[in-house]
């Protein structure tokens, strides 16, 4: 693997670097500045590009094509740097504070790099400073490591290192110089915005680590048949990583779940076959042969886990990383009868199953929590929404609770659409209620609602009225556990757990991953790009 590094030398005053088009200034401090050219100087000789300085400097370090050069104004027969040149660091000695200015012409923009320590400038091509992560993202995946920067007056280090959360090198500078450490050749062009996410299909359902995010990406093939892939992006950079098939042949195939647990990713799919069953009135999009296929990170090499046979619809898929399993629930078409399945992640045998009839409580949406799964559905008989937590062997069921939501019975079902567990022991539950008939029957009245749960007891602690903002659904908190975060009528919804406070940050959305590591949201609203968005709806 390639590896890179980045050693930033010293930041002069980065506010004190000021450009035009074709003319800056640089601020000098007494003592040690590594510096760089945001121009290239029409006359690149040394003494005339710090003549305007000249007296108050003793001496020169440059480092061009790894070897260190030296120029003292005083011994100029001695020297071995004669230019300086714009893309180069140079180490510069003052006596006194002074102000450079240099003029001269836009400099290439990319830079070469060799094996090892290089000592470099960065112009930003007149859009001033530059965030690191945006600055770096030019750079081979893999090929750069760390950053640092001396900045004065506090002679200290700054680092970047885009693994490395804690960073003090927030941005890169005109008129500053910069070490970089590349494992391999790189050409460091200059970047001034990170490229957008786009996948080569529809994206879909995503999962994060924090660094890399995987879409599953829905693509059309030859006739009506699709096909499902998973596409990886590097989260620093935005760069494609790899793109894999999940399945092996195009068929009608539908991606209905994606977890991540360890070196995999898993995705839940359904190859497409309702035809046997439309003549029973049975057969819907999203009927046929249920798969669980796994994805290598590095390589994205799949291996099937798990093939559950025809004639089923799926319903919700969820990992327990604590367990290395992962739970499946689905429909039997022809019976009507739910089923979740507790499955080994590495070699996909069933270690537990639970099953519901067509008239007791019809399974969907799951959540694991530290000592079991929850799973929302609909109670029949009144059709109310009810949520039950099962041990995590699904040996047995540890409370249930229905939300009686008060409607009138009118043939209309109550449905959950969304569930995410918080970090203070709260379940939440997004649905959809009925509360009565209108008009001679025709049709019903639906309240969205957020039901809050005790997840250790399954006592309801809050309901809330969604109003117009739908019933939630990909529901999910963030790092803090103050905000959940979800997709409402096709638009994404904030809402303060502690305040229940509803929020509609107007981005269009059919899919949401809350990225509790970077703290972004990434967005898929049914085209092939994925949006980036802070916790506050701004986009990146």
């Amino acid at each position: 693997m390639k590896k890179y590094g980045v050693f930033v030398a010293l930041v002069i005053v980065i506010a004190g670097v000021a450009s035009n088009a074709h003319a800056v200034t640089i601020s000098l401090s007494p003592g040690w500045n590594l510096i760089s050219l945001p121009v290239q100087p029409a006359n690149t000789a040394i003494a005339s590009v710090l003549s305007g300085i000249a007296g108050s400097y003793q001496v020169v370090w440059g480092y061009p094509n790894q070897s260190w050069d030296l120029y003292d104004p005083n011994d100029t027969g001695g020297s071995t740097l004669a230019t300086m040149q714009a893309g180069n660091g140079y180490w510069i000695k003052m006596t006194s504070a002074k102000t450079l200015s240099v003029s001269g012409t836009t400099p290439p923009q990319s830079l070469s790099l060799l094996p090892g320590w290089n000592l470099i400038g960065y112009d930003g091509s007149g859009a001033g400073c530059v965030a690191s992560q945006i600055a770096f993202s030019g750079l081979q995946s893999g090929n750069f490591r760390i950053s640092w920067s001396w900045s004065y007056p506090s002679q200290g280090w700054q680092f970047y290192d885009p693994t490395n959360s804690s960073s003090t090198l927030n941005q890169l500078c005109p008129g500053v110089g910069y070490w970089i450490n590349v494992e391999a050749s790189d050409s460091f062009g200059i970047v001034t915005s990170l490229p957008s996410m786009k996948v080569n299909g529809t994206a879909g359902q995503s999962v994060s680590d924090g660094t890399s995010l995987y879409v599953v990406t829905i693509r059309p093939v030859a006739g009506n048949l699709q096909d499902v892939f998973l596409s990886k992006f590097n989260q620093a950079t935005r760069k494609l990583v790899w793109e894999m098939p999940v399945l092996a042949t195009p068929n009608f195939d539908e991606a209905a779940g994606i977890a991540l647990m360890g070196s995999y990713v898993y995705v839940f799919c359904v190859r497409d076959d309702p035809s046997p069953y439309v003549g029973l009135g049975l057969g819907t999009a999203g009927t046929g042969t249920i798969l669980v296929e796994k994805l290598d990170v590095v390589t994205g090499v799949v291996t099937q886990i798990l093939n559950m046979g025809d004639g089923l619809s799926p319903l919700g898929f969820v990992a327990d990383p604590a367990t290395s399993t992962l739970y499946v629930s689905f429909t039997v078409v022809l019976t009507g009868i739910d089923n979740i399945y507790r499955v080994d992640a590495s070699s996909g045998n069933v270690l537990g199953q639970t099953q519901n009839g067509p008239d007791d409580f019809s399974i969907g949406l799951m959540a694991v929590g530290p000592n079991g799964l929850y799973s929302a559905g609909t109670q029949q008989s009144p059709a109310w929404i009810k949520v039950i937590e099962y041990s995590k062997d699904l040996g047995s069921e540890l409370w249930s609770t229905p939300y009686n939501s008060g409607d009138v019975d009118t043939g209309y079902s109550d449905a959950p659409t969304g569930i995410a567990l918080s970090n203070s022991n709260s379940l939440f539950v997004g649905g959809c209620t009925n509360i009565g008939a209108v008009l001679f029957g025709e049709g019903s009245l639906t309240r969205n609602v957020l039901l809050n749960f005790n997840a250790a007891s399954g006592s309801i602690a809050s309901t809330t009225d969604l109003g117009q903002e739908g019933g939630l659904k990909e529901m999910a908190f963030d790092s803090s556990g103050r905000w959940l975060f979800g997709v409402g009528n096709s638009s994404v919804v904030k809402i303060d757990v502690t305040t229940m406070a509803i929020t509609n940050l107007g981005i269009a959305a059919t899919h949401l991953t809350v990225d509790t590591v970077d703290g972004r949201l990434y967005v898929s609203n049914g085209t092939n790009k994925i949006g980036i968005y802070d916790l506050n709806g701004n986009p990146e």
